[in-house]
């Protein structure tokens, strides 16, 4: 059974140069770059769209649940994956106060994102920004709301499913991710979730004990 209980916090972000929020966990201060232009970590957004945008692929196999099945889907399956740029790119420094291993200068370049898997499961289009703290990779993280999945993606139980959050991880040597349904529990003043796997693809980076090979 891969089932496991997290916490949910709420995140703020300081603004920017730009008068704008970055993503994520880490305040950092935003100012917009040329697409050509080498960035201060040493490579440009252009050099970041070279492995993310266009159209990926992977073959991936469902992670069953005996505890909360879900379809319309399982047992082998293809996931499609289209990167389109959208915007003007933007390098984050982050401030001073936030800097840890996990947070860490990088460069943001909005896109709109299609998603679908072979059999319906799910059929997605959104904007989402995509992150390259190097060089040789470039992450994006999103959650496709339950209300607004597009896709015929459900639990058998009819439960709802607050989200499904979504990886993707673009690199020289591939194109791996990971979908993960959340089950919110309300508790007084806290907020936990029922996470429940999905499916993973590639060698994904992430702690993600689940998607070890």
């Amino acid at each position: 059974m891969l089932l496991a209980l997290i916490s949910i916090g709420a995140c703020s972000h300081d603004g920017g140069q730009t008068g704008e929020e970055s993503e994520g966990r880490c305040a950092a201060e935003l100012s917009v770059v040329e697409l050509d232009a080498v960035s201060p970590l040493g490579f440009s957004a252009r050099d970041t769209l070279a492995l993310s945008e266009g159209e990926h692929r992977a073959a991936f196999d469902w992670v069953p649940s005996n505890s909360y099945p879900y379809g319309p889907e399982s047992g082998a399956s293809e996931i499609r994956v289209t990167l389109t740029h959208s915007g003007s790119a933007r390098f984050a420094r982050v401030t001073a106060e936030q800097q840890s291993p996990y947070c860490r200068d990088h460069l943001e370049l909005p896109v709109v994102v299609t998603l679908s898997t072979s059999r319906g499961a799910f059929a997605e289009r959104f904007s989402a920004t995509l992150q390259a703290s190097q060089g040789e990779r470039a992450t994006l993280s999103h959650a496709l709301l339950g209300e607004t999945v597009a896709g015929g993606f459900a639990l058998q139980s009819n439960e709802p499913f607050s989200r499904v959050d979504l990886t993707l991880e673009f690199s020289r040597s591939g194109f791996s991710g990971s979908l993960q349904a959340l089950m919110e529990r309300s508790s007084g003043d806290s907020v936990s979730a029922l996470a429940l796997p999905l499916a993973c693809w590639g060698s994904p980076s992430d702690d993600l004990w689940w998607c070890s090979r």
